[in-house]
């Protein structure tokens, strides 16, 4: 999987929770906020440590010497929770290392109570506002003294009652192995269930492909493996690149090089100057857009939107000298003098990268997507010559094409038309056509367009088969024959007969309870089970691969190569889009290509479908004896959770036929609009970690709505399933949510519309009637939330 850089956009949301922190984390007492006596806060902690001591405190022992009238302070409140929960464990391994904050340095802690305080800062629980004065005497309100302990719930992971998540996750969320697939900004992978799983399963069946090349489908994948592994081939591929190469950089003018990169991508598929085009990106490689039944391939420039600071790409930023020494590490590589290299990327960055910041950052961007005529372009954009660029790049003449974020685009190829940013805007070009072949460039040559300065990985022929390696390039390269092969298989029947049935039963629910929701209008309701009744799920594999391009590869025994076999696939697929374009189906077979091996079942709202990809079985260890708890908890939760995304507060604007229309009354729209409301509020300032909490609730309404409402679905299906494990479903569910990640990580991943590990457990468990029965919660838990605050959309 692709390595994540730390973006501006990352730094400025880690800036704000930071922010966040120092002014919430241990909130002071305002005006009218109640004193909290030392008597009150010893009953709330007897209640809390119940599950910790055996036997519990009482709340006389927990009190202590302290007056019970007298307000509650920081110093008596540390003691107390000592005294209630005993000893914490220092940091040292496991999700108790990640969630330190920092050591403290107090210098105000009386003697006596330095214990006390210690326990809690240790293990990384007491966030100050300042790392030098505790306050002994502050006061200590009734939220802060909560905080604290709902912090140590998650800490000791071992009560179901006060937080389900952290108990029930403790063993996999404490195993080095576990932490080894976290979340970090320096390698950003996901965590699957068992990762190793899934990267076995992909290298056992290419294996198989090489040494039982006994099908059509075994053998074209071992065809395209053996130049795949050809490392002098990729030596020799520089013959063929270094052409392209030299043409762009020996432009003389604008013009020049606009027919140079048309050439490029009628040559080789790749789009280099309109868009910021990774081949095997696909976000970026193609972007699709609907206007009525036509669909067009959208452009996206990239360049200036993540709104960076322009003097970040001045001399003397981290930004801009880094971007020079690596680069000029590239051109040079390539044949470029060191001298000319260094200019022209200075040139990129102090002219053209730099003016374009800007000028965009004062621009006002206006639409964000329009359908542009190349035979009648908006004037701004009527400078570059569109039809003559696009016929000769081999697009389909005088076909309108989507171009993203116009203002943009305009702004680009202005700086692109003048001669005094043309070597800088060499250097994009150059980058960019390295990085779309990068998999078949000299190892020396990618990884230095990767920011190595040594033998890394592509260089050395033993690591050739690397992870993202083979997700983001030979799979997608055979993807046609690794489906038909699965499709061969005795496990994909039976899987594919369960899941079909999970559908069909999540279906009927779902209709069930749009009819039994009384707030809805009649009017409303039927338009929603009209979506309903439309809405279709594609399975593991797309259902119908005979119209989808094949790609026949020559084998290096046979004189092949990998450029010329990845040129193949290309071409075979731009031109199979081009020709299918109209066809009412083509996209989601499209889109199944696109997604299917991410470790995410995803709902396309443009064509009411839901998809759960094969990665999303294969990534987890399951077969037939797997308990049907497990398996609805994994795979008949995420089903039932896409097809909520179709009634969420976005997707609900959209019809059966996935364009916009609002079908719901003003009265029911006002329902559901206060009903999310209530929902945002319920989730609003949750602590995912010490300190860490949801900003905006609303930010992750949508993903929780879904969950909520899912959830409610697989409720309905327990209960007409005879002998039911409820335990078992919900620790197979908190499980699959575990996640580990650092604090920096955490510190950007809250800005994220998913809600993180435990506020997606905790806070929706809390919620579900079943729950409360199963684990006996009652009020005084910290899991209990009273039936009244419950929010409740459908």
């Amino acid at each position: 999987m692709r390595t994540k850089t730390f973006s501006f956009r990352q730094f400025f949301s880690v800036m704000l929770t930071l922010l966040l922190l120092f002014t919430q984390a241990i909130p002071a007492v305002s005006a009218g906020e109640a004193v909290f006596s030392c008597r009150a806060a010893a009953e709330m902690l007897c209640v809390h440590a119940d599950a910790y001591r055996s036997p519990p405190p009482t709340a006389e022992e927990i009190l202590g010497d302290a007056n019970p009238d007298a307000p509650l302070t920081r110093m008596a409140g540390c003691e107390m929770l000592l005294r209630a929960f005993g000893p914490l464990p220092d940091v040292q391994e496991g999700v108790r290392y990640l969630i330190k904050y920092r050591d403290c340095a107090f210098t105000d802690v009386p003697e006596a109570g330095r214990a006390a305080v210690e326990n809690l800062t240790n293990a990384g629980l007491y966030i100050p506002e300042d790392n030098s004065v505790f306050g002994p005497n502050e006061p200590m309100t009734e939220h802060e003294l909560s905080l604290l302990i709902d912090r140590i719930h998650a800490y000791l992971q071992s009560s179901p009652k006060d937080d389900f998540y952290s108990w029930s996750t403790a063993a996999l969320l404490n195993d080095p192995g576990f932490l080894e697939i976290s979340y970090d900004l320096s390698q950003y992978k996901s965590n699957m269930s068992d990762i190793s799983v899934y990267e076995s399963w992909i290298t056992d069946m290419l294996n198989d492909c090489l040494e039982h090349p006994d099908t059509p489908e075994n053998a074209n994948i071992a065809a395209f493996l053996s130049t795949y592994m050809d490392q002098e081939a990729r030596e020799n591929s520089m013959a063929i690149i270094q052409p392209m190469i030299d043409s762009i950089w020996n432009a003389l003018d604008f013009t020049e090089l606009v027919n140079v990169c048309a050439d490029v991508c009628r040559e080789t598929g790749v789009e280099l100057l309109l868009r910021a085009s990774c081949w095997n990106d696909w976000e970026d490689y193609y972007d699709y857009t609907t206007d009525g039944s036509r669909l067009f391939p959208a452009f996206k420039n990239g360049l200036f939107s993540d709104k960076a600071d322009p003097d970040r790409f001045q001399p003397g930023a981290y930004t801009h000298d880094a971007f020079v020494e690596q680069n000029t590490r590239l051109l040079t590589c390539l044949g470029i003098g060191q001298d000319e290299a260094e200019a022209a990327c200075a040139n990129y960055l102090e002219g053209y990268r730099y003016e374009g910041q800007l000028q965009y950052n004062a621009s006002e961007p206006g639409q964000d997507m329009i359908i542009l005529d190349p035979e009648d372009v908006p004037g701004e954009l009527s400078f570059f010559p569109w039809a003559a660029y696009l016929e000769r790049a081999g697009y389909p003449r005088s076909r309108p094409v989507a171009v993203y974020d116009p203002t943009e685009m305009a702004i680009a190829l202005s700086l692109m038309s003048r001669s005094e940013n043309l070597p800088g805007i060499k250097v994009s070009l150059v980058r960019r056509l390295i990085r779309s072949m990068t998999n078949v460039v000299p190892g020396e040559i990618r990884d230095r367009e990767a920011g190595f300065w040594d033998d890394y990985y592509a260089a050395d022929p033993s690591l050739i088969f690397s992870w993202e390696d083979l997700i983001l390039f030979v799979l997608p390269m055979t993807q046609k024959d690794v489906y038909s092969r699965y499709a061969q298989s005795e496990e994909y029947t039976s899987v594919h007969e369960r899941l079909s049935g999970y559908c069909r039963d999540i279906l009927v629910d779902y209709r069930d309870m749009l009819e039994q929701t009384s707030w809805l209008n009649e009017t409303t309701r039927s338009k929603a089970i009209e979506k309903l009744d439309a809405m279709q799920y594609r399975l593991l594999i797309t259902t119908n691969l005979s119209d989808y391009f094949q790609v026949d590869y020559v084998s290096a025994e046979e004189g092949g190569t990998l450029y010329e076999n990845m040129i193949r696939y290309m071409k075979a697929r731009r031109e199979w889009i081009f020709s299918h374009e109209d066809s009412p189906d083509w996209i989601a077979v499209e889109s199944v290509l696109r997604y299917w091996w991410l470790n995410n079942a995803s709902y396309f709202p443009d064509l009411n479908t839901f998809l759960l990809p094969l990665v999303s079985f294969i990534s987890n260890p399951f077969g037939p004896d797997t308990p049907n708890e497990e398996w609805m908890a994994r795979f008949a939760f995420l089903i039932a959770h896409e097809i909520s995304h179709a009634f969420d507060s976005d997707r609900s604007w959209l019809n059966e036929k996935g364009e916009e229309e609002d079908w719901w009354t003003a009265e029911d729209r006002a329902e559901f609009t206060a009903r999310c409301d209530r929902l945002a509020s319920y989730l609003d300032g949750y602590e995912v970690f010490p300190g860490i909490a949801v900003m905006d609730g609303w930010q992750i309404a949508d993903e929780t709505l879904a969950d909520l409402t899912a959830m409610k679905c697989m409720m309905h299906i327990a209960a007409r399933t005879q002998d039911f494990d409820y335990r078992k479903f919900f620790e197979a569910f908190a499980n699959f949510w575990a996640i580990s990640m650092t604090r920096r990580t955490a510190e950007s991943f809250i800005n994220n519309e998913h809600a993180t590990g435990r506020c997606r457990v905790n806070r929706l468990l809390s919620l579900i009637d079943e729950f409360y029965e199963t684990y006996d919660i009652q009020p005084g838990d910290a899991m209990y939330v009273a039936p009244e605050e419950r929010p409740r959309v459908y």
